[in-house]
Protein backbone atom coordinates (compact mmCIF):
# COMPACT_ATOMS: atom_id res chain seq x y z
CA UNK A 1 0.00 0.00 0.00
CA UNK A 2 1.46 3.44 -0.90
CA UNK A 3 2.61 5.55 2.05
CA UNK A 4 0.05 8.31 1.38
CA UNK A 5 -2.80 5.82 1.62
CA UNK A 6 -1.52 4.30 4.86
CA UNK A 7 -1.00 7.61 6.65
CA UNK A 8 -4.43 9.16 6.19
CA UNK A 9 -5.64 12.01 8.39
CA UNK A 10 -7.67 9.53 10.46
CA UNK A 11 -4.69 7.25 11.07
CA UNK A 12 -2.47 10.19 12.07
CA UNK A 13 -5.19 11.63 14.31
CA UNK A 14 -5.51 8.27 16.06
CA UNK A 15 -1.73 7.95 16.40
CA UNK A 16 -1.29 11.28 18.20
CA UNK A 17 -4.35 10.79 20.42
CA UNK A 18 -3.02 7.38 21.51
CA UNK A 19 0.45 8.85 22.02
CA UNK A 20 -1.04 11.57 24.26
CA UNK A 21 -2.87 8.96 26.36
CA UNK A 22 0.20 6.77 26.72
CA UNK A 23 3.03 9.30 27.12
CA UNK A 24 1.52 12.78 27.53
CA UNK A 25 2.30 15.97 25.60
CA UNK A 26 5.72 16.65 24.10
CA UNK A 27 6.44 19.47 26.55
CA UNK A 28 6.53 16.85 29.35
CA UNK A 29 9.13 14.73 27.55
CA UNK A 30 12.04 16.94 28.64
CA UNK A 31 12.86 18.31 25.19
CA UNK A 32 12.06 17.59 21.54
CA UNK A 33 14.89 15.09 21.09
CA UNK A 34 14.28 13.15 24.31
CA UNK A 35 12.19 10.00 24.45
CA UNK A 36 10.36 9.12 27.66
CA UNK A 37 10.67 5.74 29.32
CA UNK A 38 8.51 3.22 27.48
CA UNK A 39 8.58 5.14 24.17
CA UNK A 40 9.56 2.18 21.98
CA UNK A 41 6.99 -0.10 23.61
CA UNK A 42 4.27 2.57 23.36
CA UNK A 43 4.96 3.01 19.64
CA UNK A 44 4.68 -0.75 19.12
CA UNK A 45 1.36 -0.84 21.02
CA UNK A 46 0.08 2.13 18.97
CA UNK A 47 1.08 0.36 15.74
CA UNK A 48 -0.78 -2.78 16.83
CA UNK A 49 -3.88 -0.72 17.70
CA UNK A 50 -3.77 1.10 14.36
CA UNK A 51 -3.36 -2.24 12.58
CA UNK A 52 -6.41 -3.60 14.38
CA UNK A 53 -8.61 -0.59 13.71
CA UNK A 54 -7.51 0.28 10.17
CA UNK A 55 -6.37 -3.11 8.83
CA UNK A 56 -2.78 -1.98 8.35
CA UNK A 57 0.53 -3.79 8.75
CA UNK A 58 2.51 -1.19 10.68
CA UNK A 59 5.48 -1.77 12.97
CA UNK A 60 6.43 0.40 15.92
CA UNK A 61 9.25 1.90 13.87
CA UNK A 62 6.72 3.27 11.37
CA UNK A 63 4.98 5.09 14.22
CA UNK A 64 8.35 6.40 15.42
CA UNK A 65 9.09 7.75 11.92
CA UNK A 66 5.85 9.74 11.87
CA UNK A 67 6.44 11.08 15.39
CA UNK A 68 9.96 12.13 14.36
CA UNK A 69 8.44 14.67 11.93
CA UNK A 70 7.05 16.43 15.00
CA UNK A 71 9.69 15.82 17.65
CA UNK A 72 12.92 16.39 15.72
CA UNK A 73 14.29 19.65 14.39
CA UNK A 74 13.38 19.94 10.72
CA UNK A 75 15.09 23.20 9.80
CA UNK A 76 15.08 22.46 6.09
CA UNK A 77 12.81 20.06 4.26
CA UNK A 78 13.99 19.61 0.68
CA UNK A 79 11.06 17.95 -1.08
CA UNK A 80 7.44 19.10 -1.18
CA UNK A 81 6.27 15.57 -0.36
CA UNK A 82 8.33 15.61 2.83
CA UNK A 83 7.12 19.10 3.71
CA UNK A 84 3.55 17.86 3.33
CA UNK A 85 4.27 14.81 5.48
CA UNK A 86 5.79 17.02 8.15
CA UNK A 87 2.88 19.43 8.12
CA UNK A 88 0.20 16.72 8.16
CA UNK A 89 1.88 15.24 11.24
CA UNK A 90 2.08 18.67 12.86
CA UNK A 91 -1.63 19.27 12.22
CA UNK A 92 -2.58 15.90 13.76
CA UNK A 93 -0.28 16.51 16.74
CA UNK A 94 -1.74 19.99 17.27
CA UNK A 95 -5.30 18.66 17.08
CA UNK A 96 -4.46 15.99 19.68
CA UNK A 97 -2.85 18.54 22.01
CA UNK A 98 0.53 16.81 21.73
CA UNK A 99 2.24 20.07 20.66
CA UNK A 100 1.61 23.81 20.36
CA UNK A 101 2.17 26.01 17.28
CA UNK A 102 5.05 27.83 18.96
CA UNK A 103 7.26 24.68 18.95
CA UNK A 104 8.13 24.92 15.27
CA UNK A 105 10.76 26.95 13.52
CA UNK A 106 9.02 26.60 10.15
CA UNK A 107 5.88 28.21 11.59
CA UNK A 108 7.95 31.01 13.08
CA UNK A 109 9.70 31.48 9.70
CA UNK A 110 6.33 31.67 7.94
CA UNK A 111 5.29 34.37 10.39
CA UNK A 112 8.51 36.30 9.71
CA UNK A 113 7.82 36.13 5.96
CA UNK A 114 4.38 37.69 6.47
CA UNK A 115 5.26 41.12 7.94
CA UNK A 116 1.69 42.39 7.76
CA UNK A 117 0.85 39.86 10.47
CA UNK A 118 4.06 40.02 12.53
CA UNK A 119 2.57 42.13 15.30
CA UNK A 120 -0.27 39.60 15.67
CA UNK A 121 2.05 36.58 15.30
CA UNK A 122 -0.12 35.07 12.56
CA UNK A 123 0.79 33.37 9.32
CA UNK A 124 -0.26 30.80 6.75
CA UNK A 125 1.21 27.80 4.96
CA UNK A 126 -0.25 26.40 1.73
CA UNK A 127 0.16 22.75 0.77
CA UNK A 128 -1.48 21.88 -2.54
CA UNK A 129 -5.00 23.33 -2.52
CA UNK A 130 -5.20 23.71 1.24
CA UNK A 131 -4.04 26.73 3.23
CA UNK A 132 -3.53 26.50 6.97
CA UNK A 133 -3.72 29.74 8.92
CA UNK A 134 -2.22 29.82 12.39
CA UNK A 135 -1.72 32.09 15.37
CA UNK A 136 0.99 31.75 17.99
CA UNK A 137 -0.93 34.02 20.32
CA UNK A 138 -3.88 31.63 20.62
CA UNK A 139 -1.97 28.48 19.48
CA UNK A 140 -4.72 27.92 16.93
CA UNK A 141 -4.66 26.36 13.48
CA UNK A 142 -7.45 26.70 10.93
CA UNK A 143 -7.77 24.82 7.65
CA UNK A 144 -8.98 26.98 4.75
CA UNK A 145 -9.96 25.07 1.58
CA UNK A 146 -9.65 26.98 -1.71
CA UNK A 147 -13.03 27.70 -3.21
CA UNK A 148 -13.54 26.88 -6.89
Amino acid sequence: MPRDIIWTASVRDSLYRMLMRKLGPLKEWGGNHRRPAGYTEACQEIAESLNSVYGLGLKGTAVQQQVAWVTSKQAYVKHDHHRGTQFRNVVAALDAGFIKCSYFDFINKAIESAPQHNDQKKGAITIGDVTYEFSLVSDSLQKKEKSS
